[in-house]
């Protein structure tokens, strides 16, 4: 930019303003609406000091487009302003929330692309231009309002960690078909329409029933119960139960012993899979003993979540 220039524009930004900007892409300079009339960027220079033919050989090289720029659906700076009236109203609405929908702080825009067979480049775009941050890794430790799902011909989503935390958070958990409405409409649309209805595994009703109940300011879906993950997981699983288990509100047991006393409604998770032998360590399976616990497969915990609510243990018994 022009070194007295004080005005800063994001690139998308200025890219969306079409001609009222100029460019030196071989340079990385930019001239805002006010100073794009100056001769003074690197391009302009060498211009004057070409000949004249080389000099109308240069106009007619085509300006190296970005992703953006080539958008069909840029949006225009009428638009882009409208997007910036649109987002400026649902961040009053949401003022006073936080990411589970109760009361508290007001709540940073953030969207989440899961696995996903879409661009993620939509979802940058949407983010900038709605002022929130496109998160590529999540574990329920930030706060989040929208988690952006691939789905399949059946409208299902594929269920993953970030799906199910998105339920127990309370977010919106949308197709990305929102994200391309949004950038269609130059605005933030209502994310109802675009609501998961459920998972590819037969899970429905988890996103809209979990965004209600935060809505509502009910407590955690598993608040005051206790589990504890018993014996070995596959690789990278027992991580994910455990952040599952802590969104749910759930308290996890750091250690059983048949010393202690032990929660009352004390649940064991363990994974079926595993060919660990013997399953449990022997103080464990000494403890379940004396409490008479049978463990359960942690997909228990994976099918509650998904449909926002508690399924029947007998069906998930690990007879390991």
């Amino acid at each position: 930019m022009w070194h007295s220039c004080r005005a800063s524009f994001h690139l998308p930004c200025a890219l969306a303003l079409g001609d009222e900007c100029r460019f030196d892409w071989g340079s990385y300079v930019m001239l805002c609406p006010d100073h794009a009339g100056l001769q003074c960027m690197p391009c302009d220079s060498a211009l004057r000091t070409t000949p004249a033919r080389k000099r109308r050989r240069a106009s007619l090289t085509p300006i190296k487009r970005t992703p953006l720029q080539g958008r069909q659906n840029a949006p225009s700076a009428k638009r882009s302003r409208r997007f910036d009236q649109s987002c400026a109203k649902t961040a009053q609405k949401d003022s006073g929330r936080d990411c589970n929908g109760g009361k508290g702080k007001a709540a940073s825009r953030q969207l989440l692309m899961t696995d996903s067979k879409g661009s993620k480049e939509d979802l940058e775009a949407l983010a900038t231009q709605s002022g929130a941050r496109a998160l590529a890794e999540w574990m329920g430790d930030e706060e989040v309002t929208h988690v952006v799902c691939g789905v399949d011909d059946s409208n299902k989503a594929t269920r993953t960690i970030k799906y199910l935390l998105g339920i127990l958070r309370g977010c919106w958990v949308v197709s990305e078909a929102w994200v391309t409405r949004c950038l269609e409409a130059g605005q933030l649309v209502d994310e109802e329409p675009f609501e998961i209805r459920g998972d590819s595994l037969g899970g429905a009703g988890g996103p809209k029933a979990g965004r209600l109940a935060a809505a509502k300011g009910d407590p955690p879906f598993l608040n005051g119960k206790a589990i504890y993950i018993a014996g070995s997981f596959e690789p990278g699983v027992k991580d994910r139960i455990k952040a599952l288990a802590t969104a749910s509100g759930a308290d996890l047991l750091a250690r059983l012993s048949p010393a202690r006393a032990l929660p009352e409604g004390l649940l064991v998770l363990s994974d079926p899979a595993s060919r660990a032998s013997p399953r449990f360590p022997a103080h464990v399976s000494a403890a379940m003993r004396q409490a008479g616990l049978k463990a359960l497969s942690y997909k228990w915990l994976l099918a509650s979540v998904s449909c926002y609510e508690l399924k029947p243990t007998a069906d998930y018994v690990d007879g390991g």
